[in-house]
């Protein structure tokens, strides 16, 4: 699993954050028990799956590095939500961010990868 992880990181010319790496390397299920979280706008969104680093996957992580975005340049979807906004690593602060897809806006929604774990609820 290490090395399919530095291989996305090489072709994105991105590292992801320690404890995204380690939950990556140590977890099978890329999707969630909970799955719930709310924004900083105490909106309530749902957590479809992260994304695989397996090339094979129809949600390989890669196959959504590349859209039409101000932000696309600054932040590294990992994870789809229900509805198809995408929750990102901002490039600058790998800070969590909410990526809507529509308005094409971008919201802090955890400092860290685990903060973010820590939110998830049913």
């Amino acid at each position: 699993m290490l090395n399919l992880i530095k291989n996305v990181e090489e072709k994105i010319n991105y590292s992801f954050p320690q404890d995204y790496a380690s939950y990556i390397k140590n977890s099978k299920p890329l999707r969630f028990e909970k799955n719930l979280f709310k924004t900083s706008n105490n909106e309530e969104k749902v957590l479809r799956y992260l994304y695989s680093f397996d090339e094979n996957e129809r949600n390989y992580i890669i196959k959504f590095q590349s859209f039409d975005s101000q932000f696309k340049d600054k932040i590294v979807p990992f994870a789809e939500l229900e509805f198809g906004d995408l929750l990102c690593f901002d490039r600058n602060n790998n800070n969590i961010v909410l990526y809507n897809h529509e308005l094409d806006e971008i919201e802090i929604v955890a400092n860290s990868f685990t903060e973010f774990l820590g939110k998830l609820y049913n």
